[in-house]
């Protein structure tokens, strides 16, 4: 009995020992990439010298660098896990562009743990070790290889805040609630709209569960404490977003990034039906150009939940309608066509069936 449990034990070592160094060898490949995007393409001007100078410069209060307008970061977006980051990374000693390697590796690595784990879990794969092996390549291919990777090309930050909401829903199936609540927290620190995207996915989660109650008697017990939890967590995130951008609104006014990207100056007066067919149009010939790589993922979920009438498999996508028209009728070409990081809360999508 003592040798079973001591065996069980050093499986499991071995296993997060394995996957901290897909962790650490997906960093370290950000690091390289970090590298040539400086020294050999020329990094564009655009964000990446400033996140390199917010990460690198200890400031809880995130100051700009000079040649930005507004003095905090904060007048931006509220981000104080970029202040903690920059206060308490032991990087400081390596250069600028490694420095934000890591610090970019370590937010689309999050990804590649959640994906593993979600798959064995689901499909009950525990000592199933060669099929494992097989999850865990794929797990990390596509992580580094995939739309996780696509995200961090402009390179941006955001898309650790889907992996964190992924990560809080894989708790939250298994009940896990403690865990799934401080996940949810730890994504609301790094961007102000982060608790809209949980908030509406948890919410479309609350109307599922409250459907599937009135046609399904077994289970109820479960369905319900599901029901209720995800009540809780989408008014968690729905409070937190409305505090935070009331926060900024009164003590950081020299930005308003939502004037300035999404409803111009003059509210929304841009929109027009030539001008949504203009932004359709340009949307698919930028996927076309870029292998349909936010296309392929939505049709391949559609189909699966045509083919077996499962809900869950499209649910992601739904609750990112909100966030999807607000892109699509943006006043930023970037933001409408969702190019660079804009389609980060679309990897919700991409993952929630797994």
């Amino acid at each position: 009995m003592f040798k079973n449990k001591s065996s069980i034990f050093r499986i499991r070592i071995l296993e997060i020992s394995f996957i901290i160094l897909g962790i650490i060898s997906l960093i370290y490949c950000r690091i390289i990439w970090m590298n040539s995007h400086y020294y050999l393409f020329g990094a564009p001007v655009w964000d990446t010298g400033f996140f390199g100078h917010l990460i690198s410069n200890s400031s809880i209060h995130l100051r700009n660098p000079n040649v930005i307008p507004s003095e905090s970061y904060y007048d931006t977006h509220i981000s104080p896990a970029i202040a903690i980051y920059s206060l308490i990374s032991p990087f400081k000693s390596f250069s600028q562009p490694i420095q934000l390697g890591i610090f970019i590796g370590i937010c689309q690595s999050i990804v590649f743990p959640v994906i593993y784990f979600s798959i064995k879990e689901n499909f009950n794969l525990k000592n199933k070790w060669i099929i494992l092996v097989s999850v865990y390549i794929f797990s990390l291919l596509y992580s580094g290889l995939s739309e996780p990777e696509r995200l961090v090309q402009f390179p941006h930050f955001e898309v650790i805040i889907p992996s964190l909401i992924s990560l809080s829903l894989l708790f939250f199936i298994r009940r896990k609630n403690k865990l799934a609540i401080i996940s949810a927290l730890i994504a609301f620190t790094f961007r102000e709209d982060a608790g809209l995207h949980l908030g509406f996915l948890y919410l479309t989660l609350y109307f599922y569960f409250y459907f599937q109650l009135k046609r399904f008697d077994n289970n109820k017990i479960n369905l319900k404490q599901y029901k209720k939890f995800s009540y809780i967590l989408s008014l968690l995130g729905f409070s937190f977003s409305g505090i935070s951008i009331i926060v900024q609104k009164i003590y950081f006014t020299s930005d308003n990034a939502f004037m300035r990207v999404y409803s111009g100056e003059n509210f929304y007066s841009h929109l027009s039906f030539h001008f949504l067919k203009l932004r359709f149009n340009d949307l698919f010939n930028l996927q076309a150009v870029h292998d349909y790589w936010l296309i392929i993922p939505l049709i391949l979920s559609t189909s699966a939940f045509l083919l077996t009438r499962n809900l869950l498999f499209i649910m992601g996508y739904i609750s990112c309608i909100p966030w999807l028209l607000v892109h699509i009728t943006a006043v930023s070409p970037m933001a409408g066509l969702l190019d660079a990081h804009y389609g980060f809360p679309l990897l919700i999508g991409i993952l929630f069936p797994i």
